[in-house]
């Protein structure tokens, strides 16, 4: 595997964990509520996940500057070879984008 195809799967891999940990700590918000709404109503005082949302935000914050070396290496690595395309952005609008068909790089023209 060359180099730039192994950053591009990190790549993948990164943001996959990204989508996942973003799920982490919007379940660790719900539950909270829900703990904070009992907490209310009862006298049971049920632990709050107030301290595993803020691992979770640091793990989110490592992860995304991995990414972001990540890319810094694709774009330099990459021999781009840019596409101009029109892309609808509603009914009415469209657009027209240059990308690299492999990197991703892009660039948007008015």
């Amino acid at each position: 595997m060359d180099d730039i195809n192994y950053f591009l799967l990190l790549k993948d891999k990164y943001n996959s964990m990204l989508s996942n940990i973003d799920k982490l700590i919007e379940t660790c918000e719900i539950i909270n509520e829900y703990n904070e709404e009992l907490n209310k109503k009862t006298e049971l005082h049920i632990i709050l996940l107030n301290s595993n949302k803020e691992f979770f935000e640091e793990r989110k914050k490592e992860i995304q500057n991995l990414k972001n070396l990540c890319d810094q290496s694709i774009y330099s690595l990459c021999t781009h070879e840019f596409v101009r395309d029109n892309i609808d952005i509603d009914p009415d609008k469209s657009m027209t984008i240059s990308y690299c068909r492999l990197c991703e790089l892009n660039e948007v023209f008015k």
